[in-house]
């Protein structure tokens, strides 16, 4: 519901849980999560949290209580990983719970173990793994961009790209790029805008539209905003620096 909040309190057993959509916080006494797609959480006996979502983006979540077998109470289990391939990981939860509505909790517990498996293996993989994976990604998708300016792309969207909330990817953008997606998505709009400008005699309009923008006068304003003046006083003054008489030869 969209007046959703959880307060975990002094835990008895253990309890997994797996995001599969939506995006809200999740804070500890040491530290604050920003949930999305793939963020996974094995809660252990005595752990205090309290988590909220946004209403306009309600969390999903698939979870499992469960026990662990004297001898293995001092088993070291991640309390949060992410999870690139979360549907691998949902799949294996949701096996889970099949088996144990089913009452076969044999095979309940076997899918159980296998997705705690898989959280620990991914656990351990260093963090510089994690950024190179998100660093690579990024890149991609900027790529995917500068082919093609005028897409019409939302943050959130590409966001969920890389399993990330909108704010944490904004965040990786920034420190890889040096701007946000939205500034990186106008200024490659802008670019593609120059070269036309300077390659094709088309109008001003058709070279708006042909970059993503359906109101030229917001087009116009974008691009005085990053060349410094607009789109047809920049035309003018590449063909000036082209051909310095062709402003006389005009006149005349």
């Amino acid at each position: 519901p969209a007046n959703w909040t959880w307060k975990g309190c002094d835990f008895r057993d253990y309890d997994i849980w797996l995001v599969t959509d939506g995006r809200g916080r999740l804070t500890n006494p040491g530290k604050s999560y920003e949930l999305g797609r793939g963020d996974c959480f094995i809660f252990s006996p005595g752990d205090r949290h309290c988590a909220v979502h946004d209403p306009d983006f309600p969390l999903s979540v698939i979870a499992i209580h469960f026990g662990i077998a004297e001898g293995g109470a001092g088993i070291r289990l991640p309390y949060h990983s992410k999870i690139g391939q979360s549907a691998v990981l949902f799949e294996l939860l949701h096996r889970s719970v099949v088996f144990a509505r089913e009452q076969e909790m044999q095979k309940a517990e076997f899918w159980l173990e296998a997705a705690i498996n898989f959280c620990c293996e991914t656990a351990e993989k260093p963090e510089a793994g994690e950024e190179t994976i998100y660093a690579r990604k990024i890149e991609e998708i900027c790529r995917r961009i500068l082919r093609n300016p005028a897409e019409r792309c939302c943050v959130s969207r590409l966001a969920g790209e890389c399993f990330l909330s909108p704010d944490h990817f904004t965040r990786l953008f920034r420190q890889r790029k040096g701007c946000s997606p939205k500034e990186f998505m106008i200024r490659c709009r802008i670019e593609y805008a120059c070269e036309l400008l300077q390659e094709s005699s088309m109008e001003i309009a058709d070279i708006a539209a042909l970059s993503g923008y359906k109101n030229v006068y917001f087009f116009s304003c974008q691009f005085k905003k990053l060349t410094g003046m607009a789109p047809g006083k920049y035309r003018k003054s590449l063909r000036t620096t082209a051909n310095p008489d062709w402003n006389s030869g005009a006149s005349r």
